[in-house]
């Protein structure tokens, strides 16, 4: 089965041998984690990844986000300037492989940056997470490095750090 994510939606196809269809267990229209129509703010796209839990829960984690601020808050440089907040909005959620079914989802609580540090104005909120034997799933965006538990979607920790934009690796 091939899982993936499209502007804050999920998929899953069936398997080469079972003819590229889609699951039927999941829902025909893929599973909407988060629209960002609605809001005034958003900058753009809302970029999508996911990570399969190498422990054999069942369970994909997904993380959705989008920037949320103003065009005019960014310097020709990238970076962010003083004036209106600008963010990274960001969703993480737990669903079934089998089904689409969200066993929990958590919107990523805002990080209070060190002083002089800005995120940068562009979508660097789209990192994929990565899901560590433990069951700790980890998840960069423009303002830190978060480690949520995987089983309960409740925050463990949170790193404050501008423009985590890269999916983060776990070693041993």
């Amino acid at each position: 089965t091939s899982y993936w994510g499209n502007n804050g939606q999920f998929f899953a196809i069936a398997a080469p041998g079972n003819g590229f269809g889609r699951l039927p267990a999941w829902p025909s229209s893929g599973v909407t984690v988060v629209d960002n129509s609605g809001d005034e703010n958003a900058l753009g796209p809302v970029f999508s990844d996911l990570a399969l839990d190498p422990n054999g829960t069942g369970y994909a984690f997904t993380y959705s986000a989008w920037e949320d601020g103003t065009p005019s808050n960014c310097r020709s440089s990238g970076r962010c300037q003083e004036g209106p907040p600008y963010s990274v909005q960001g969703i993480l959620e737990a669903l079934s492989m089998a089904d689409g079914s969200r066993k929990w989802s958590l919107r990523l609580p805002a990080a209070e940056l060190p002083a002089g540090w800005t995120p940068l104005c562009s979508d660097y909120g789209n990192a994929a997470p990565a899901v560590a034997a433990d069951g700790i799933v980890y998840v960069g965006n423009g303002d830190g490095l978060r480690a949520v538990d995987g089983a309960s979607g409740q925050l463990d920790w949170l790193f404050p750090s501008a423009n985590v934009s890269s999916s983060p690796a776990i070693g041993g």
